[in-house]
């Protein structure tokens, strides 16, 4: 795979960070919270993503690695989806170690001289729906959005350079309104990932287009546990910027043999710029779901040994 060019890799001063005072600093802070009885591990939020204080790295290392990545581009004067950053790289190096920590990952953007909604369009649901999802193809353990809710930087606060809207076209807006449908969509994922703890212990494959049954213009991501445990397979144009109506079946392992779903004929859609996660053993509670290809929003335990699960999918689709 060919890696693209870090995008900080041409900031002045990057090859020469981080410097002995910066070490030694970052030593100092260290030492500072160590003897206030904060033994908590230490997490960095490296924005260069360049391995800075790793562990392992030398002085002012931390225990744990994370990084400061956006996945799409910032130039939302032309609120047009284009490609995504490549993780996988960040993932397999051995300077960023596992597991994955993501601390600072689009949910909102600004630009001079735009206003917050052309933002909003750049990295609406659609967006959420394929950037995040393909975030979690790499397994990452904590994820954090910045931002959910952009409020006002009063006074500068934050930032002197920033902007005093701090709304960004996160999904939630500056005056506490949740109009904006990512708001839904980051719901129903994080409601998703919420009953399904299995994802934490799932192993991420190399995605592949055209595996599993599907044409050449899906992508396949799996993330599989040996035996018959919960599997989940992130399904999403090969082609990222993609906008069309691409129909396909699945083929996956089960308990009951291969299965081709749907199994009453038909097919499944991505229409348009989506992402779907579909599962198979998936732990309903005690209850073996064998397949699904409708996504699950959330389950919980009924009376007795009854489960209520809920399911999900876009208008238009038929799913088993």
């Amino acid at each position: 795979m060919v890696q693209p060019e870090n995008e900080y890799s041409t900031w002045p001063g990057v090859a020469d960070f981080p410097t002995d005072m910066n070490r030694n600093y970052m030593a100092y802070v260290e030492q500072q919270l160590l003897d206030e009885g904060i033994t908590v591990p230490l997490l960095v939020n490296d924005n260069l993503v360049m391995g800075y204080f790793a562990p392992g790295s030398g002085q002012g290392a931390v225990d744990i690695y994370a990084i400061d990545a956006y996945q799409v581009r910032y130039d939302c004067a032309i609120p047009v989806f284009g490609p995504l950053t490549d993780f996988r790289m960040m993932a397999s190096d051995t300077r960023m170690r596992r597991p994955l920590l993501l601390l600072s990952s689009k949910g909102g953007l600004v630009r001079d001289g735009v206003v917050q909604d052309m933002c909003s369009q750049l990295v609406n649901k659609e967006a959420v729906r394929v950037v995040y999802k393909n975030i979690y193809t790499l397994g990452v353990k904590i994820f954090n959005i910045y931002m959910t809710f952009g409020g006002t930087n009063w006074g500068n606060l934050g930032y002197m350079g920033g902007h005093t809207s701090y709304d960004y076209g996160a999904a939630i807006a500056e005056e506490r309104a949740i109009w904006r449908k990512k708001y839904s969509e980051q719901k129903l994922q994080a409601n998703f990932l919420k009953v399904s703890p299995a994802y934490l212990t799932l192993t991420p494959h190399l995605g592949a287009n055209g595996t599993y049954g599907t044409p050449s213009s899906i992508a396949v991501t799996a993330l599989l546990k040996n035996g018959t445990s919960t599997n989940f397979y992130i399904i999403r144009h090969a082609d990222f910027t993609s906008i069309d109506n691409t129909q396909y079946t699945l083929i996956l392992p089960t308990s009951m043999g291969d299965i081709e779903i749907p199994q009453l004929g038909g097919y499944l859609t991505l229409n348009g710029r989506d992402s779907k996660f579909h599962v198979t053993y998936y732990d309903v509670g005690g209850i073996n779901l064998i397949y699904s290809s409708a996504e699950i929003f959330t389950w919980t335990r009924g009376s007795g040994s009854t489960r209520v699960l809920i399911l999900y999918g876009g208008a238009g689709e038929t799913h088993e």
